[in-house]
């Protein structure tokens, strides 16, 4: 780039913010090409990869299987307690699916009612 005084300016960060725009641009039409269900098991795996080099005791996980079919909600709870749980490391997952809800050692409903927060019941799967 020259300025109007006749100096050559660099300007290399300016072309490195633009090439890594590009690479943020072009990553993200990749990503496009995943669905939401394929993006969660593709966290997932990466989760389990985690696990697999060093455990931590707790994992908390926010809705993993709203993406999912139910046949995959059913895939992705078995693995959690065949790859996390039977090693001994505790999971908390918040779920709205049954399907999901039914692989769980413990399910506690949580409600809102009347702008207060209740445990609602605790109920044990067998």
């Amino acid at each position: 780039m020259e300025a109007s005084n006749g100096f050559v300016v660099k300007c290399n960060m300016c072309v490195c913010v633009c090439e890594e725009r590009e690479r943020e641009r072009e990553r993200e039409r990749e990503n496009l090409l995943f669905i939401g269900g394929q993006r969660a098991l593709i966290s997932l795996t990466f989760l389990l990869a985690v696990v697999a080099f060093g455990q931590s005791p707790v994992y908390l996980m926010d809705e993993i299987d709203a993406a999912l079919d139910e046949e995959n909600q059913n895939r992705v709870a078995k693995l959690i307690k065949e790859e996390m749980v039977a090693k001994g490391i505790q999971v908390i997952c918040v779920s709205h699916h049954i399907a999901f809800q039914q692989h769980s050692d413990r399910l506690i409903q949580v409600m809102k009612s009347n702008d207060t927060t209740r445990l609602h019941q605790d109920y044990a799967f067998v």
